[in-house]
């Protein structure tokens, strides 16, 4: 069966105590955490509908146990949370995901589709193979990180806010286009799809390590080859 919050109802979370979801819920209401665990216990689907809010804050935890959990925001996921969250179930976003004071790691896969709007001091890690498909944005003056596993850019999207590769690869037939600075440490960055520097946008390498690239980069901003050793195979850098 499914439980489901109706319109104008608020589900509270706000005892430091533990609570575990193994059974789909779907909130066309309000959730409100503010204390304690919420674990997703084998099953477990939270599916928050569009313009709904999970609000997420205070000393709050979002934790996995077993397999098949899933959290599908398409409405609005705030994390006001005081410490950081590691999410090990798969995360889908096509709503709004706002991250105001942590850092969140993406460690159970999923797809992106929907707005990432990171306030300065946040960091998102993506250290899992995942999709970020047409319609995603990243933004603010926090940093989105790709951290390993492969980052599959399944369709176009824009970056304004700072970008950091760290390890792992870059795919997909998808366009990304840069215009905040996009630090590349190591790794493979593959695949049909042009990675596009804008007009305010910069890529950089940055480390001593190995970089990979058999994927287009066309540069209407900056290029900096500052460290390291860059392989190209069979594609093109047009500056």
């Amino acid at each position: 069966g499914t439980t489901t919050i109706a319109n104008g109802v608020i589900l509270t979370m706000n005892t430091n105590s533990s609570r575990t979801l193994s059974r789909p819920m779907v909130n066309n209401g309000r959730i409100n955490h503010s204390a304690g665990y919420l674990t997703f216990g084998g099953g477990g689907t939270l599916t928050n509908s569009p313009t709904k809010i999970y609000e997420l804050s205070g000393s709050t935890f979002l934790f996995n146990s077993g397999s098949n959990n899933t959290f599908n925001n398409a409405g609005i996921f705030n994390d006001h949370s005081t410490n950081d969250q590691t999410f090990q179930f798969t995360f889908n976003n096509s709503g709004q995901f706002n991250i105001f004071g942590t850092t969140v790691r993406v460690d159970g896969g999923g797809t992106n589709t929907g707005a990432r709007n990171l306030a300065s001091g946040t960091v998102l890690h993506y250290r899992a193979n995942y999709t970020h498909g047409a319609g995603s944005t990243a933004a603010g003056s926090g940093l989105l990180s790709f951290n390993g596993g492969t980052q599959t850019i399944s369709g176009n999207w824009t970056s304004t806010c700072f970008v950091q590769m760290l390890t792992g690869i870059l795919d997909g037939t998808g366009n990304l286009t840069t215009n905040g600075p996009f630090s590349w440490a190591s790794g493979t960055v593959t695949g049909i799809g042009n990675i596009t520097i804008g007009p305010a946008g910069k890529l950089a390498l940055t480390t001593t390590s190995s970089h990979t690239l058999s994927r287009p980069i066309i540069n209407n901003g900056n290029l900096h080859y500052l460290n390291g050793q860059l392989t190209v195979v069979g594609t093109t850098i047009t500056n």
